[in-house]
């Protein structure tokens, strides 16, 4: 019977190093290309996530005021008008298209944020800002620039809009001192509805011209109330219900008449208004 000589020849040299090898090297690449293909079903799955979550508001930034441009019902217009329905969520994206800081903010009747996003600071930068809407919610600013960049939100109910059948008027509001002059300059103030639904209108002396302001507001009863910033006079306020255009003069005892103020304090004004 022949008998088998065990063999000097070890498993590499018998090929078998090779053979295992390759076989691992099999194996890896398997791996590597079910974790390609994997990679490649999350990044398909990330782009529907991202296409899923397109903006129901776009707005750009500018010191002047925000800018609409989606949807088309706000397309161009400055500072617009969101309208939101409570409970609801929603995405706005913005873009800031000057080297200057600009945020977004969302806010009660008090002027009180209840939503603040990022601050962006380079032009081209952009933020997507998700919230819920609530009631509460009657406006939305730039805090850098809370008078220029400033615009209302008006809340749905289902399709409707709670006040989709009220009229707006214009409101005439003239300022004067004790002595019939006209005031423009160094105040402040606020119209607030008595309907809670209704947004605010809040003013300072930028929109003042010769100590008249002009703004369309809807039908409601107002409370309007005018402070000094320096401490010239005492908040003075008065009541109106609109219906039609109406006209309301306010006497500011105390205040300096227009023709009093000089260049240098109106440049102080600007600063002041622009921090």
């Amino acid at each position: 019977m022949a008998h088998r000589q065990p063999s000097d020849e070890s498993d590499s040299e018998r090929g078998g190093g090779p053979r295992l090898a390759r076989a691992r090297r099999s194996v890896l690449a398997t791996i590597a290309a079910t974790g390609f293909a994997g990679s490649l079903a999350g990044l398909a799955s990330a782009d529907e996530e991202e296409e899923e979550a397109e903006p129901d508001f776009v707005l750009t930034a500018r010191t002047e005021g925000w800018s609409g441009v989606e949807p088309d019902d706000i397309a161009e217009e400055e500072n617009p008008t969101l309208a939101l329905e409570a409970g609801e969520s929603y995405v706005l994206e913005w873009e800031n298209c000057e080297d200057v800081e600009h945020a977004f903010a969302l806010l009660d009747e008090e002027d009180e944020e209840i939503e603040r996003g990022e601050t962006l600071e380079a032009e081209g930068e952009t933020e997507t800002f998700e919230f819920e809407a609530t009631e509460e919610m009657v406006a939305y600013h730039c805090p850098f620039h809370p008078e220029e960049m400033r615009g209302e939100v008006e809340h749905a109910d289902g399709d409707e809009f709670a006040f989709a059948d009220l009229d707006q008027h214009t409101l005439t509001l003239h300022f004067e001192n004790e002595d019939g002059e006209a005031v423009s300059h160094f105040i402040e103030g606020s119209v607030v509805p008595d309907e809670g639904t209704i947004p605010a209108y809040h003013f300072d002396s930028e929109v003042i011209e010769d100590g008249t302001l002009e703004e369309a507001l809807y039908e409601a009863e107002y409370e309007i109330t005018v402070t000094s910033l320096e401490e010239e006079f005492d908040e003075v306020s008065d009541e109106i219900t609109l219906e039609g255009d109406e006209e309301l003069t306010l006497t500011l005892e105390g205040a300096r008449p227009d023709d009093e103020i000089d260049e240098e304090e109106l440049e102080d004004e600007d600063e002041e208004e622009e921090e």
